[in-house]
C-alpha cells in the first residue's frame, strides 16, 4: 500500500483517505494474525528459564520497559494524528488545506524517510525476548529485513531533527507546572 501505484489510484480521489485506509487495514491483518497464530511446538530457537535467575530477568524486563517507553515517547513526537491519517481526515472535513502544508520541511523529510517510527523498538521488542521460538524467529528475521531496506533512506539530518525536537518537547513540558 506504500506503492507508487497504490498511491496515483487512491490520491487521485480519496487522497485524504490514505493512510486512514493504511491503517485500519493495517490493524485488521495484525488483528487476524494475533487471533489466527500458531506457535511451533519444539522448535525453540533458545530459551532461558527465568526463574532461576533474578537478574536476567530484571534484564529483560527493563530492557522492555525502556523499549515501550521510547516508542511512546516516538509516536508523541512524530504527530500521531497525522500518522494514523486521523488529521487528513479532520481538516478534510472542516475544508482545510492538507495538514502536511503546516509541517516543517525537516518534519517532511523525516516522515517521509521514516514512515515506521519506532521499528527499532520493535524489534527490540522481538528480539531480546527469553523465549525464541522458531515462528517468533522467523517474524523477527523477516521484520528486521524490511527495517534493514527502509531504514537505509533515514539520513543524519533526520537524526539532528529527531534530537532537536526531543529537547525542544522535554524543555516546553517542564515548563508546565500543574499546581
Amino acid at each position: 500500500m506504500s506503492s507508487r501505484v497504490y498511491k496515483d489510484l487512491i490520491g487521485s480521489r480519496l487522497g485524504f483517505l490514505q493512510r486512514s485506509i493504511y491503517t485500519l487495514l493495517s490493524c485488521i491483518t495484525l488483528q487476524f494474525l494475533f487471533e489466527n497464530w500458531k506457535t511451533v511446538c519444539g522448535w525453540d530457537i533458545w530459551f532461558w528459564d527465568l526463574r532461576d535467575s533474578p537478574v536476567t530477568s530484571l534484564f529483560f524486563s527493563l530492557v522492555h520497559t525502556v523499549a515501550w517507553c521510547v516508542l511512546a515517547l516516538e509516536h508523541a513526537l512524530l504527530e500521531p494524528f497525522y500518522l494514523i491519517g486521523m488529521k487528513q481526515v479532520y481538516y478534510r472535513l472542516w475544508g482545510e488545506v492538507s495538514p502536511w502544508q503546516y509541517m516543517s520541511r525537516r518534519l517532511q523529510s523525516l516522515i517521509t524517510h521514516m514512515p515506521h517510527p519506532g521499528i527499532l523498538c520493535f524489534l527490540i521488542l522481538l528480539w531480546v525476548y527469553p523465549h525464541m521460538s522458531l515462528d517468533r524467529w522467523l517474524v523477527s528475521t523477516l521484520l528486521t529485513w524490511y527495517t534493514c531496506i527502509g531504514l537505509g533512506q533515514v539520513t543524519n539530518k533526520d537524526y539532528i531533527y529527531t534530537e532537536e525536537q526531543s529537547k525542544v518537547r522535554i524543555t516546553t513540558s517542564s515548563r508546565c507546572v500543574v499546581t
